[in-house]
């Protein structure tokens, strides 16, 4: 899906004679990235997740088929959203309440980025006439996912997850799939899942800032908890 579909859109666009093509993406497609190693845009990784990886293959297909086809090709490599309605963090608030949300002890760095915000920074990358490229969203703090989630569950007043080794996420996503396997059903969770969630992702906004949005309305995860 991640790489015929796009391809199947791009085909589309390009005979529609699209003036643009913009792609949602994200930072895991560089990999592991830090504050001190932001992702930048490079499309030469192997990212470990095979979910990143067909992310990364449908990028380089729109970036190809863009150039010198009059289409401008934009990707927008987002960051963690959170805000009213946020899917992931629905389900987050819900296993928090019921202290049923753990997570792992190893510090992996989230680049987070409020919905409102995200939103801006898509209606830019429509409407502008200089926008093209590859661009990072984020916000201006970067957050370790536990202390990301330990200020959620202080706003919620819902106990902290519980600290677990890493190896107990992927054991149990087996067991899911093995499940799944015998049963039939799709798996609600499976090992890339916890592989791409283990990866940290930070960006370079620099881009972001210059093109999209210069000041974001939520510059930090504590001043967009008031969204929750």
């Amino acid at each position: 899906m991640n790489v015929d579909f796009v391809k199947n859109l791009l085909e589309q666009a390009l005979e529609a004679r699209v003036g643009k093509f913009v792609l949602v993406s994200f930072p895991h497609v560089e990999g592991d990235t830090t504050p001190e190693h932001p992702a930048s845009g490079r499309l030469n990784r192997v990212p470990p997740s095979v979910h990143a990886q067909t992310r990364l293959q449908a990028e380089r297909e729109i970036l190809k088929r863009g150039d010198g086809s009059g289409m401008t090709p934009v990707i927008l490599r987002s960051g963690t959203l959170y805000g009213e309605g946020v899917l992931m963090l629905e389900a987050a608030r819900w296993l928090m309440k019921r202290s049923m949300l753990p997570i792992w002890r190893k510090p992996t760095w989230y680049h987070w980025l409020a919905l409102p915000d995200f939103l801006t920074c898509v209606r830019a990358a429509i409407e502008s006439e200089n926008v093209n490229g590859i661009y990072q969203l984020g916000d201006d703090l970067p957050l370790t996912i536990q202390d990301g989630l330990d200020r959620f569950a202080d706003h919620w007043k819902t106990p902290k997850p519980l600290r677990l080794p890493g190896w107990t996420f992927y054991l149990a996503a087996t067991v899911v799939e093995a499940f799944a396997i015998i049963t039939g059903k799709p798996s609600p969770l499976h090992r890339d899942f916890i592989r791409i969630g283990m990866i940290s992702h930070v960006g370079d906004t620099t881009r972001m800032k210059e093109d999209l949005l210069h000041d974001l309305a939520y510059p930090t995860l504590d001043d967009g908890l008031t969204l929750l």
